[in-house]
């Protein structure tokens, strides 16, 4: 019979390759860079050594035991060793070659820092010879939240939803992303594990009856509606809370029983072939898991929801696979039938692109190389702005024709990002009268957007330097701002101790240049959030055709 040790390992087996991908990197790279050679002398034996060491909790300190520790030379021989380690967190990998050796600890329930931090792990590598003292590996254990979902008599709540959402910033954008879900028990307990340290939010419900297989429509259903820790009905109000290693959260709900009232109508131009849902969302945009039905004959829909104010998301797509999108909003205080949702039309925004080669002699003009300006563009995205469930994002195309737009767009506001080819740079984006190097983009449903109209130059500046630290060449990330534009278009660029970074193709202008140790959880996009600390970060000002220099001390930031 399996214990349940055995049954949490087969339960993550992502998390389990990653940690041996992560281990075979070095050596497979190793082996591509230095191919064998045609050589034909018998290799000389290689002597074997050892390598010990212990597991150890890194929020109790206390021993490890029964954690899997790999081992893998960094040569390019294969060399792989695993062991689990003893009742006192303690392990000896035997059969290892002299040589640098990649090392790492996991166990399920646990988590090792390439888990943690996947995007800015450094491998721990070890230069294995006789004389190696023993190394000290640390895991963190998981968090869990549990609880009791209950009506205000006490009495527990069967079969209710209850997800664990969490703060994520990445590339400098926060959004929330779901954790992790339980079902409530038959006493109304849940619990939800496998948690890594960071700001969480909680959620439960709704918990609603089917009114399709109600056959006395006459009398009013009733259920439990969505709350968030520690008792709020929507996002925008719950209070996040802080979780750290190891530790164990207690949330106990306390639901009222709602009336459940009945929305149905007809979707309008649903056109045979076509395919379309339509699911409810708050106003700050989580998705409520609510059935709405959908008739694809005739596009009458139905469901129920509890009181409140909500946004009816209708999501079609017609044989040639165009996304169609309407978003209505709908304020439920009472059954509300005969709606009326227009499927509409696609939302396609055509991306026009004026690149301006600047003012040259003859023979500048002929020594010049530029890219044709159909390819002066590698790519235009829109990234959602708004603070969501999920990474909304769109990508410009080219059609058969070579026409580039964005298409199958939902409504929704979004930032602009356009990656021009060198030596093009950025001069302005619009769309209509909206500067959108200042401005977000919002797309309503119902309305035709005007085109994105990009204008670009290839007059443009660079600018190079060197992070410092107390007085040293430090390495770390730059964040690069410019005063013609908001921080939501902030470049990034990472560098090793003692190497310079390069920012190129860049207007000329004003700019500041902020150096942290790490993006992770910093939300440089917002301005309300980095506006503080640009304050201190190095200025410096680049004129066309200028490769400007610039030596940036690294400042500390709150995340």
């Amino acid at each position: 019979m399996c214990s349940e040790e055995c049954k949490r390992a087969t339960l993550r087996p992502a998390r389990l390759g990653i940690v041996v991908l992560a281990l075979l990197i070095c050596a497979s790279a190793r082996a591509q860079a230095d191919p064998p050679e045609a050589a034909a002398a018998p290799a000389p034996a290689v002597s074997t050594l050892s390598l010990s060491g212990v597991v150890v909790n890194s929020a109790t300190g206390e021993p490890v035991r029964r954690a899997m520790v790999q081992a893998a030379s960094t040569s390019g021989s294969g060399t792989t060793v695993s062991i689990l380690t003893d009742s006192e967190g303690r392990f000896e990998l035997a059969g290892l070659p002299e040589s640098d050796i990649n090392v790492l600890a996991h166990k399920p329930g646990f988590f090792s820092e390439l888990e943690l931090h996947p995007s800015e792990y450094q491998p721990q590598i070890v230069h294995l010879k006789a004389d190696t003292p023993p190394l000290a590996l640390k895991l963190l254990p998981e968090a869990v939240v549990l609880g009791h979902v209950a009506t205000l008599k006490g009495e527990p709540i069967e079969d209710t939803p209850v997800r664990v959402l969490r703060e994520l910033t990445a590339n400098g954008y926060r959004r929330w992303e779901g954790r992790g879900q339980a079902i409530t028990d038959e006493d109304g307990q849940f619990r939800i594990a496998d948690l890594i340290p960071g700001r969480y939010l909680l959620v439960t419900g709704p918990n609603l009856p089917d009114i399709r297989h109600t056959r006395n429509h006459s009398v009013r259903q009733e259920g439990f509606a969505s709350m968030f820790y520690p008792g709020v009905p929507d996002i925008d109000s719950a209070t996040p809370f802080v979780i750290t290693g190891g530790q164990q959260v207690q949330a106990d709900f306390a639901l009222k029983l709602e009336p459940i009232f009945r929305v149905a109508g007809t979707i309008i131009g649903l056109a045979p072939g076509s395919a379309a849902g339509i699911q409810v969302a708050t106003r700050s945009g989580e998705i409520i898991p609510a059935s709405i039905d959908v008739d694809p004959q005739t596009g009458k829909f139905q469901g129920a929801i509890p009181g409140g104010n909500y946004v009816l998301q209708l999501r079609g797509s017609d044989s040639a696979g165009r996304l169609f999108a309407t978003d209505m909003p709908l304020v439920v205080s009472g059954d509300v039938e005969g709606i009326a949702l227009a499927l509409g039309s696609s939302i396609t925004i055509p991306v026009n692109v004026d690149a301006h080669p600047s003012a040259r002699t003859p023979e500048q003009a002929a020594a010049a190389v530029l890219p044709a300006r159909d390819l002066a563009v590698s790519s235009v995205r829109f990234v959602s702005t708004e603070l969501r469930m999920d990474s909304v994002e769109f990508q410009a195309e080219r059609d058969e024709h070579n026409a580039l737009a964005l298409r199958n767009l939902v409504p929704g506001r979004y930032s602009v990002e356009v990656t021009p080819t060198a030596p093009w740079y950025v001069k302005s984006v619009s769309n209509g009268a909206t500067d959108l190097l200042h401005e977000d983009l919002v797309i309503g449903a119902g309305r035709r957007p005007e085109p994105l109209d990009i204008v670009l130059r290839d007059d443009g500046a660079s600018v190079r330097g060197q992070i410092r630290q107390d007085g040293q060449a430090g390495g770390g990330y730059v964040i690069l701002f410019s005063d013609q534009a908001s921080p939501l278009h902030a470049q990034t660029t990472q560098i090793a101790a003692g190497t310079e970074f390069y920012f190129t193709s860049l207007a000329p202008g004003e700019y500041k240049l902020l150096a942290v140790d790490s993006l992770d959880g910093l939300e440089f996009r917002n301005p309300d959030v980095i506006t503080p600390y640009l304050s201190k970060a190095t200025a410096v000002t680049l004129h066309s055709n200028e490769v400007g220099t610039a030596n940036v001390e690294k400042v500390s930031v709150e995340k």
